[in-house]
């Protein structure tokens, strides 16, 4: 709720008020805490940066999908280089995380075929 009111705060200064035409959601007519709080819960997910689906872990992880060295278990050739890796959310912004870990893939990538 707070953040939709400050979200609303900002578009309500310029530069942003002579620019905007109008409020598209929640929508102007989305005043009580209670609308906003309903709102929130309805529109907010985490679908834009999965985490987890294939986790990283030590040998001895039975749920992790792939090894230290991004190896997906029992494939050969087959590395994964993106958030699915992460056995959780990582606190920075994931576009700072994921390519990293590209370019760590990459790295052992070339330290496996020197």
């Amino acid at each position: 709720m707070d953040g939709l009111k400050i979200a609303r705060e900002i578009a309500a200064t310029e530069p942003f008020e002579s620019a905007l035409k109008r409020e598209v959601a929640p929508g102007p007519g989305v005043t009580t805490d209670e609308a906003l709080s309903e709102f929130g819960r309805r529109a907010a997910h985490t679908v834009y940066h999965p985490a987890g689906a294939c986790r990283m872990g030590a040998e001895d992880d039975d749920l992790a999908v792939v090894d230290p060295r991004l190896r997906v278990r029992g494939l050969s050739g087959l590395r994964i280089a993106d958030a699915s890796v992460f056995p959780s959310l990582p606190t920075p912004d994931p576009m700072v995380t994921v390519p990293a870990t590209g370019e760590r893939a990459a790295d052992l990538i070339r330290d496996d075929h020197r």
